[in-house]
This record gives C-alpha cells, structure tokens and sequence, in this order.
C-alpha cells in the first residue's frame, strides 16, 4: 500500500488495516497524524477513539469519540461507542443519554436497541433489557445477536431452558459464534449434556482458539468425563494464555490430583493463591493435596484460612475434623475417615 503521506484520509485508511490486524500502537500513529493535518476529521477522532478503548485508555477514548460527536452530532455509531466507553466508567446517566440521542436519530435501529438492552443488563434492570432485546427482534427477526444476549439474560435469571433455546436460535442463524457456542456448553454441561457440551466447546475454540474460559469450561467438562489427560492439556491452553487466571490453576490442581500428582498440584493451588488470595475454595484443595502427602500441620492451616474466607464452608470443615483427628492419632491407622 503505498501512502500519501500528506493525505489525513490515507492516514487513517491506514491505521483501520492495522487495526484490523492488531497492530494497534502502529494504528494509533496513523489516526494521529490524519488529525495532525487534519484536526477536525471526525472519523478520525471515532476510529482513534477505538484503537485506544481496546488498549484500555477509556478517558481518552471517550474524549475523541466526544470530538467525532461535536463534528457530526447526528453519527449513531460515535453515540454507542460514547455510550459504552461511559458507562464503562460508571457515567450511567451520560451513557443513557446518548443510548436515547441515538434513538431519538433512528428509533427503528435494532443495532441501537441491542446495546441500549446490554447497558440495561450490565445495570441488573432486566425488564428495560427485555424490552429492548424483544423490540431489537422485533424490528429484525433474524438479529442472531439479540438472539445470544437475551440467552445471556435468561441464563443469569436461572430460566435454562429458556436460555438454551435461544442460544440454539442464535446459531441457527448465525452458526460462527463462539460465545453463544461457549455459552451454550456452559447450560448443556449443567444439564448434564456433557458431550454436546463438549461438541459446543469445541467449536467455540475451533472460531476463537484463544479464548481461556473456554479451555477451561472444556477441561472442567472433560474431568467429568474422565478424560483427565485432555482435561489438564486444556488447563494448560488456559493458563498459557491467561497466565493470571486463578479458577484454571485451581482446576488443574483438582486434575492433577485425581492423577495422584499432589507435588504437581499443591504447586497449582499456590499459583492460584498468589493470584487471589482469598479464594476459599483453593485453600482448601491445597489443605487436602498437604493431607495426601501427610503434611497434616500445613494441611490444617489451609483448611482454616477456608474457613476464615468461608466461615459456611462445610467440606473445608469437614476436612479439617478429620485432618485434627488424624494428627491427634499420627502414630496409629486411622479408620474413622479419609480426606476426600
């Protein structure tokens, strides 16, 4: 591609193929020079503001998408994106605001309606998001998207079946989305559907591969079907791509424990404490992995730390009864209980 370097529209023609990419810093360079020659290019201002939302500078996003607004006051999409980068922010009312100028532009916009019923669901107002989901298929029926999002809203309210079926609606629509397939697996493998589960999961990573919940949620289901060794390589696709994620250190722990690797798995529930220290459950997997190896000292300590996390937490206090018990009769077989 060859570049006028003096053409602020080259410039950020430029920076959106980078974008697409992922090469955000090289497009945040492009954007920025079209607004050097071109400080009032309002698509400039918009497209900037979305290279630096994805990095996560959200005050700066939001002001450049306040600069493509005062250029062009009627653009809808610089609307949404203010709207979303505000109340990412906790500005409700600013971000409502500008879900309703949106409206008040194109009342008829599925598009508009679809966000403006997330920003809802974020705010737990699950009747406005309803309403807005239920308008958004009204306008366009086949709008996979509301289809997903409403099964997001029923899956939060407990209604499964509910959730399911449209989750199913979705990707019969649009069958290459990989949250609604993740989704979908989730409320599968609480049915106890666990090989659909496992064929929804798949293909969720086969479209996105580095999504590391759906590794995890995966591998927790292949624990349940006893395919360990696949379960603890899925784990490790997890961690490997989100290095800090405490619930996959957590369950690679439990896996390796059910291989009988406790060294491999007191290392596992360490990691996920160092990451999040109050985690009862991760206490007390170590406390019990400590037990196995007959650290009984080091075993009752973690199952108290559960315990002051969690003070309801009853198998961490049914483990530290038979963890007393076992100390107290350190010299003799004990028959009375084993930790589970």
């Amino acid at each position: 591609m060859r570049l006028k370097p003096d053409s602020p529209e080259a410039r950020n023609n430029l920076g959106l193929a980078l974008a697409l990419q992922g090469m955000l810093e090289e497009a945040i360079f492009h954007y920025s020079e079209a607004l050097r020659l071109k400080p009032e290019y309002a698509y400039a201002h918009r497209n900037l503001g979305l290279a630096l939302e994805r990095q996560g500078d959200v005050e700066q996003a939001t002001h450049h998408y306040s600069e493509a607004l005062r250029l062009k006051p009627e653009h809808i999409d610089s609307h949404l994106n203010l709207a979303t980068a505000l109340a990412e922010q906790g500005k409700l009312k600013e971000a409502f605001d500008h879900y309703q100028e949106a409206l008040k532009i194109k009342p008829d916009d599925a598009g508009i309606h679809n966000n403006f019923a997330t920003f809802w669901a974020q705010q737990g107002e699950t009747e406005q998001a309803l309403a807005h989901y239920f308008k958004a298929l009204e306008i366009r029926p086949d709008f996979a998207e509301a289809y997903s999002n409403l099964g997001n809203v029923f899956k939060q309210q407990g209604k499964i079946d509910k959730a399911i079926a449209h989750y199913n609606k979705a990707l019969e629509i649009k069958p290459n989305q990989a949250e609604a397939h993740n989704n979908l697996g989730v409320l599968l493998a609480q049915r106890g559907r666990l090989k659909q589960a496992v064929n929804h999961y798949s293909e969720a990573l086969r479209l996105n591969p580095n999504s590391a919940e759906t590794h995890n949620n995966l591998a927790v289901t292949l624990v349940e079907l006893e395919e360990i060794e696949a379960a603890i390589s899925h784990y490790g696709e997890a961690i490997k791509l989100q290095p800090d994620y405490a619930e996959a250190h957590n369950n690679l722990g439990n896996a390796l424990s059910e291989q009988g690797k406790f060294n491999e798995a007191v290392a596992a529930f360490s990691r996920a404490l160092e990451i999040r220290p109050h985690y009862p459950e991760a206490q007390n997997n170590l406390g019990v992995a400590l037990a196995r190896q007959g650290m009984l000292k080091e075993a009752i300590y973690h199952f108290n730390e559960a315990l002051r996390l969690k003070p309801d937490y009853l198998q961490a206090r049914t483990n530290l009864d038979i963890a007393l018990q076992m100390l107290g009769r350190a010299s003799e077989t004990v028959t009375t209980g084993e930790i589970p």
